[in-house]
């Protein structure tokens, strides 16, 4: 670490096993001592206060080096001049904010900041979103109608691979005829700014005649992924693309809580809609490397709901890279009715998802499982779901009655027995399924030992286990404590419950 107190170069010439340097001090940022070490193949940190930020001169131009630049807590962007040119390199831009009682973060117009255009080599930038400004100004019309502007600073920044989400503690801010009014509400982030759909998260404010917003275009709608290296403080996202990506970086623990809320966009016309979650630590977009096995990420809650109403059916996609990972999913009426869970091992080593899916995930689930792989001559990802959450009804008893000619006669107890199963399939590896009734489970493709376990199972509300590939899968039937365990090769462990319904 050097305190930079004196604009002078610094000569690494002899430190040949120095892997990196950080500046501190009121000159960090000054362009002499800067511009003597990038390019030397030593990754190099800034931390500056308010006095390095007006010694930067207005420029920050670094090499090609890993940097990381981070604004302390008393360095004033809101009156900042500055233009960071970001080079290759994993780049990190890191500031906590200036926000005061869950207000909105206060950026200069004047403060820019340029990562490196992604090419194939190992390079992304990752940029804090509370640099990200949102205003809403509201405009008293002669009828009395109200209408919308919302402005905002991301052109400002450019060439960010991600927008890092743990931190942010900004809003949006609301003026009514130049007067502040209002927010949209305390770590509220409004990802529709990427996608020209912005709204009014505030039911005070939110009844205007129009809203419009200064355009933004990403070349073939890459804007940047969301982002958790960190657990993030009572974040909520709105106003989330269907397609949009969030990647989990770190262990974020299971107290973590992110709450995203979905919205449909017209002018984007793909039939399926799958918002992606990737749970990994390599950032590298280009490379698909797999990070060192026996990593563990728990992923905490993520919360997903909608509050655009009735929109086109989405799907959620689960990409994990070789880590044992734990992911609780939680939220509303999200309109999802598909979960998908795929990943990618290293080499032969196995790894471990464990999914749970609450009761109030989603009003149209459907179908939850796992991607498999019949082509590998080995097994990666080992399966174990918990759903709290079943179909609506349809099972086998339902269908038996409506194959009846004169199933008329029983047409308000099918009006009753009616609806959708939920289908769960499993994977090429040992996969457990802890699951509820009108839910039908296949334990998928391959020789893993699967275990699908339930505590009722009725003609009404019926779990139905299919494809039992091999003697070792078991069912297990009953409340914890009092249960039966069953295996296609006619084993039975009785644990003093009476009764089972199977089906294979």
């Amino acid at each position: 670490m050097l305190q930079v107190n004196h604009a002078a170069s610094v000569d690494l010439s002899h430190a040949m096993d120095l892997d990196g340097v950080t500046l501190t001090g009121d000159l960090a940022a000054n362009p002499t001592t800067v511009a003597s070490l990038v390019n030397q193949d030593k990754s190099l940190s800034l931390q500056l206060n308010n006095a390095a930020l007006n010694a930067a001169a207005g420029t920050l131009q670094l090499g090609v080096e890993n940097d990381n630049v981070l604004f302390t807590g008393d360095a004033d962007l809101s009156q900042a001049n500055l233009k960071i040119y970001l080079d290759d390199g994993i780049n990190t831009l890191r500031w906590q904010g200036n926000s005061v009682n869950g207000g909105a973060n206060n950026v200069s117009e004047n403060f820019y900041a340029s990562g490196k255009e992604f090419t194939a080599e190992s390079a992304y930038s990752i940029m804090d979103a509370n640099f990200i400004t949102k205003t809403i100004q509201l405009t008293t019309q002669p009828d009395g109608s109200i209408t919308g502007a919302v402005s905002h600073n991301l052109k400002n920044f450019s060439n960010f691979q991600y927008v890092e989400l743990s931190g942010y503690t900004g809003t949006g801010e609301i003026y009514l005829d130049g007067q502040r009014v209002g927010n949209d509400g305390a770590k509220v982030f409004d990802r529709g700014l990427y996608v020209n759909m912005a709204t009014i998260n505030n039911p005070d404010h939110d009844d205007v005649a129009s809203l419009t917003q200064d355009r933004i275009d990403y070349v073939n709608a890459q804007f940047p992924a969301m982002l958790l290296t960190a657990k993030p403080d009572q974040v909520r996202v709105i106003n989330v693309p269907l397609e949009d990506q969030l990647v989990i970086a770190n262990n974020l623990g299971s107290d973590s809580h992110l709450q995203l809320e979905t919205a449909h966009y017209p002018r984007i016309n793909n039939d399926q809609k799958a918002l992606t979650v990737s749970i990994m630590r390599d950032l590298d977009v280009g490379s698909g490397a797999a990070p060192n096995k026996g990593q563990y990420i728990d992923a905490g809650t993520l919360g997903l709901t909608s509050h655009f109403g009735e929109q086109p059916a989405g799907a959620l996609s689960i990409f994990v890279q070789s880590v044992n990972t734990s992911l609780t999913l939680s939220g509303g009426n999200n309109h999802l009715t598909d979960v998908t869970v795929d990943g990618i091992g290293l080499y032969s080593s196995n790894y471990e998802v464990n999914l749970h899916i609450k009761a109030d995930f989603s009003d149209s689930l459907q179908h939850v499982g796992a991607m498999q792989d019949d082509m590998l001559p080995y097994t990666q990802m080992q399966y174990n779901l918990t759903l709290d959450v079943g179909g609506t009804g349809g099972g086998d008893f339902y269908q038996n009655l409506l194959s009846l000619q004169d199933n008329a006669r029983f047409s308000e107890l099918l009006d009753g027995l009616s609806g959708y199963q939920l289908r769960v399939t499993g994977g090429n590896a040992d996969d457990s399924f802890k699951v509820i009734g009108n839910t039908t489970v296949s334990g998928g493709s391959g020789s893993g030992v699967d275990i699908t376990t339930f505590e009722h199972s009725s003609v009404d509300s019926m779990v139905k286990v299919i494809d039992v590939l091999s003697p070792l899968d078991r069912i297990v039937a009953g409340e914890a404590g009092h249960q039966w365990s069953f295996s296609s090769r006619a084993e039975k462990q009785d644990g003093g419950v009476r009764g089972l319904h199977q089906q294979q």
